[in-house]
């Protein structure tokens, strides 16, 4: 069975990591796999060249690609007179 944990308890979970706490023994404490605290990890810690994380990242991806569509939305004819048919 999969299981989500929302936002709060990852921040949580990374933020008592941060203080020192080790992963196993806040795996056991909450009841998340060591795999799931790593991959949280990975994912919300900041790249050292870029300041960005993977979350960041993919969040101005799907932004970016939000965007294009609207752009391509925008630039589209909306409307075409009949006249220019019957021509």
């Amino acid at each position: 069975m999969t299981q989500r944990y929302n936002q709060e308890t990852r921040e949580l979970v990374l933020q008592l990591d941060e203080q020192g706490q080790s992963v196993p023994s806040l795996a056991r404490e909450y009841g998340i796999s060591e795999a799931t605290i790593y991959k949280w990890k990975k994912e919300y810690t900041p790249d050292e060249e870029t300041g960005k994380s993977q979350a960041d990242l993919r969040q101005m991806e799907k932004e970016e690609v939000y965007l294009r569509q609207y752009k391509a939305f925008d630039e589209a004819p909306r409307f075409i007179p009949i006249y220019q048919w019957l021509v």
